[in-house]
């Protein structure tokens, strides 16, 4: 999983785009992503804009946005259950992380990506 994150990196000042379950609050490593991984995004200047689940985590999490670079809607936990983090980034790369069950991958693929971001954009403008 920390992979994936690092391969975020080879794309700075870049958006990128976000689905991110309610699971990588509590089962993934809260060291390496606010104490590193969200700084030095901020650093290389990567916005993001992010679909989450409505919790008060996420809530709470919102409140920050210029700060972190980001820009989060949320949809109702629900009826919209996010299981596992969705990046876009890079034109062409999917990293999609499963924390619970420990598992990360890098998609390399340009129609997959196109078509992501076309289903993120189409939720984006009616959230």
């Amino acid at each position: 999983i920390k992979e994936v994150y690092m391969d975020t990196f080879n794309f700075p000042e870049k958006e990128m785009l976000s689905w991110i379950a309610e699971e990588s609050f509590y089962e993934f490593d809260k060291d390496f992503l606010f104490n590193f991984y969200h700084p030095r995004r901020i650093k290389q200047k990567m916005w993001l804009r992010e679909i989450a689940s409505d919790h008060p985590l996420t809530q709470a999490y919102q409140k920050e946005e210029v700060a972190n670079l980001r820009k989060t809607k949320l949809l109702s936990a629900k009826e919209f259950p996010l299981d596992v983090n969705i990046n876009l980034y890079g034109k062409n790369r999917i990293g999609i992380m499963s924390f619970e069950e420990e598992i990360g991958l890098i998609i390399e693929s340009e129609k997959i990506y196109t078509t992501l971001k076309s289903l993120f954009e189409f939720m984006w403008a009616r959230t």
